[in-house]
């Protein structure tokens, strides 16, 4: 559970830096491309322990070598093609499977691979059906003699887990076809972006407790509350909420169908939801559970109709990378909200990855909303932190939510819900006590995409985040039920990614489109109609635990708010400018 007050302890724990041996390849997708040479594997745990060292008998570790696609250059085009307004091929997306055939690595390069694995030790060696990796197990002494590096294994809490120590060495034979090894640390790191307030109030669970405490004004809300101010009513009114649409949620923790099944009851919400176990899952977990429940009952309540898709993973590098990519592949759910991260920098060889897949993603029509963090500027707090000096390095932004091909989901404060679209101050950007707020500000890693191209307030220097921005103050926060704490007011970024992903759903009814990779609809409607799409959000900044470099809201675009808050009804026609 993350609580304001304790963050600082816990950012500077689960932040443990990694390093990495970098390719010397940088390859341009889309208008973004890595601005430095992007990681092959490494360290996991950044010269910091974890817990005392443990036998490794015994031990399989699972990689995926993640080959780039065929010809960079093409996929660029074609997903700009798709994703840009005016152009012939505007959402004539790929069809699933398509992506395997059309820039997934040749057959030949996978068989190559393959090969070399199963020669050097490895088993159950299979490609990902859309080609963009080889999956392989192996011992911990095939791996390391494979790799060249050193891995050791660590008690963790009672569990055994496991990280590479030393760089990797990627065989020559293989430097050509993989670009990254991922899996060669399963310490759990990725963070969920929720939070509560502390003894916020006492356990509530009945039904017609759900908005006791309440204000309507303020905060906190009920969930169907926070579409009224974001003016979702309009969906319905067109009679679109949800029918014929599916919302995938990723989740690093398995949640319980009674937890939901209850908040249905209580609200009378409809949608249908399935999970998908990748690698096993994460096991049950009351605590972490809260993150599902909040992610589940957003969706359930603002697209009511909706078919909502859980995929469910490990919280590990390959965990996390395994279940995008199992997103990717089933092709179903062509909104997809993830409230997970982890600063853009702890660890390349995930970003690298994720960048494949969140590409293959765009080219099929497929609209990711990620949560910008908990964090304010200072994301990457206790990533390169030394006794001497605990924020060195803190300044920094969140993945995925820094990718260039996902819509970056930030975090407000509401003091009256009913004047959002007409005073500065009804609106602010979160920032709690200086502890906790909204992510936002420049990727170190990926450089300006061409939709930012032009946009007062983007960064010249790198990828600005977010996008937009909506509720996440936990003050203002969302009523959901847990089994563990009843009925209680939760926020974060985590809420604010899931609202967004609802509102693309619900667009994607309502206009009968599948808008996909919207960023350069958004940022061409942003510039071209302000205040039309977008409540912009002008007062308040991202600052952190005073660490200088957060960013501050303005008029327009910025790096606080991003465009500022959407307006749900002029989604009921989201079209690109004259």
């Amino acid at each position: 559970m993350r609580r304001v007050g304790t963050r600082l302890i816990a950012a500077t724990a689960l932040c443990a830096g990694i390093a990495i041996s970098a390719s010397s390849a940088s390859n341009s997708v889309a208008g973004a491309s890595p601005s430095r040479a992007t990681a092959l594997g490494g360290q996991a745990l950044g010269g910091q322990p974890l817990g005392r060292t443990v036998s490794t008998a015994g031990l399989s570790i699972g990689l995926s070598f993640y080959m780039p696609v065929r010809d960079h250059a093409a996929l660029a085009r074609f997903i700009a093609a798709v994703s840009s307004p005016g152009s012939p091929a505007y959402h004539h997306y790929l069809t699933k499977g398509e992506f395997a055939s059309d820039f997934g690595a040749t057959p030949a390069a996978i068989h190559r691979v393959s090969d070399y694995l199963v020669a050097h030790g490895l088993g159950a060696v299979a490609a990902s059906p859309d080609h963009l990796f080889v999956h392989a197990t192996g011992t911990v002494h095939a791996v390391e003699r494979l790799l060249r590096t050193t891995i050791r294994a660590y008690d963790d809490k009672g569990h055994r887990v496991y990280a590479g120590v030393t760089p990797v060495h990627l065989p020559s034979a293989l430097t050509g076809s993989v670009r990254a090894v991922v899996g060669l640390t399963d310490v759990p790191r990725y963070r969920a972006s929720y939070t509560v307030v502390p003894h916020a109030r006492p356990r509530t669970t009945t039904c017609s407790q759900m908005s006791a405490g309440t204000n309507a004004t303020s905060g906190p809300f009920t969930i169907s509350e926070i579409g009224d101010a974001y003016k979702f009513g309009a969906f319905a009114a067109k009679g679109a909420e949800g029918q014929g649409q599916t919302v995938g949620i990723f989740e690093l923790t398995n949640y319980l169908p009674s937890d939901i099944e209850y908040f249905q009851d209580c609200t009378g919400k409809h949608d249908v939801i399935s999970s998908v176990i990748v690698d096993g899952g994460n096991g049950i977990n009351p605590y972490a559970e809260v993150e599902a429940d909040l992610d589940i009952e957003i969706v359930a309540t603002l697209a009511p109709y909706a078919n909502i898709a859980v995929y469910q993973g490990p919280n590990s590098e390959a965990g996390v990378v395994d279940t995008y990519d199992r997103i990717a592949t089933d092709d179903v759910a062509k909104v997809v909200s993830t409230s997970w991260g982890l600063c853009e920098r702890a660890d390349r060889t995930s970003v690298a990855a994720e960048s494949g897949v969140f590409q293959e993603m765009a080219a099929q029509g497929q609209t990711v909303a990620a949560a910008a963090g908990d964090s304010g500027a200072s994301d990457c707090l206790g990533y390169r932190a030394t006794r001497t000096n605990p924020l060195a390095g803190a300044i920094g932004v969140d993945d995925p939510a820094s990718q260039p091909y996902v819509t970056g989901v930030g975090g407000t404060t509401i003091s009256d819900a009913a004047t959002i679209d007409s005073s500065p101050s009804s609106q602010v950007v979160w920032d709690t006590a200086d502890v906790e707020g909204t992510g936002g500000g420049v990727s170190s890693i990926w450089p300006r995409p061409t939709y930012e191209h032009a946009i007062a307030g983007a960064s010249g220097a790198g990828r600005t985040v977010p996008d937009v921005a909506l509720d996440a103050d936990p003050a203002s926060g969302y009523m959901i039920y847990t089994l563990v704490y009843g009925w209680i007011p939760v926020g974060g970024t985590s809420a604010a990614a899931p609202t967004f992903a609802s509102l693309m759903g619900l667009a994607n009814q309502s206009n009968a489109e599948t808008y996909g990779f919207v960023l350069p609809l958004l940022y061409a409607v942003g510039k071209a109609e302000p205040g039309t799409y977008f409540s912009d959000v002008t007062v308040g900044n991202n600052e952190t635990y005073d660490v200088p470099g957060y960013s501050k809201a303005k008029a327009g675009f910025d790096a606080a708010s991003g465009w500022g808050s959407p307006i749900g009804s002029a989604f009921v026609s989201l079209v690109p400018p004259p």
